[in-house]
């Protein structure tokens, strides 16, 4: 009789997606309590951050997730992301605020930027003295959306490693998963002959941008 072969990546993606669920379900916990620490939200919330991009690396990697464009209200994108991470930026005492036009849309996939976009934002509120602004507007009929804080920016050695093109390289490199995982994902929107890219910099009055573009 035969063996029935494992799937391994199917095993270890049902895990992934049950350890961020309880994850999910720590968090909302830790945020009731008035004895949670920053530095216990902020690893919960990384952690749970880090499991939902392995899930969907997975599912774009088995084809079993297709980009969902539509017609974003991108206000309403960065007052989600503000009001998703604004606990933890209080337990920092940060600052976490947005501004944006009204009426701006865009063809995204909400999901995947709103990832992207949570991992800035935790990335920022951990190096943020005082204030994490996110941004957007359009330019050169591309979407622009920034993540600013007032910390002390990237080292150099850093930025070089985040200003590499290559997503492989993404990978291997000390900023990991996240940087990765933001490459593929602005990588898969499309628009013409131009693709999503992601940027980073140091700002002239100290602190660090962050910033996406999307055709």
């Amino acid at each position: 009789m035969n063996e029935e072969t494992l799937d391994f990546s199917l095993l270890l993606a049902s895990s992934i997606h049950d350890i961020k669920n309880s994850l999910s379900h720590l968090i909302t916990q830790l945020e009731k309590s008035p004895h949670t620490s920053a530095d216990m939200a902020y690893d919960t919330q990384r952690m749970h951050n880090d499991l939902t991009q392995l899930l969907s690396l997975y599912q774009l990697n088995e084809s079993a997730y297709t980009l969902q464009l539509d017609y974003c209200h991108i206000n309403q994108l960065l007052e989600e992301s503000v009001w998703t991470n604004q606990t933890l930026a209080t337990r920092q005492k940060i600052t976490l605020s947005f501004n944006c036009p009204d009426n701006l849309c865009w063809f995204i996939d909400q999901h995947l930027i709103t990832s992207v976009l949570n991992n800035l934002i935790i990335n920022a509120l951990r190096y943020a003295k005082k204030h994490v602004v996110l941004s957007a507007k359009t330019q050169h009929n591309q979407l622009i959306i920034q993540v600013t804080d007032d910390g002390t920016g990237f080292q150099e050695n850093l930025l070089k490693q985040l200003q590499d093109p290559s997503p492989i390289y993404a990978s291997q490199s000390t900023h990991g998963l996240g940087l990765y995982f933001a490459k593929r994902v602005l990588g898969l929107h499309k628009n013409k002959h131009k693709h999503g890219s992601i940027a980073f910099n140091n700002l002239d009055d100290g602190g660090a941008l962050c910033q996406l573009t999307l055709p």
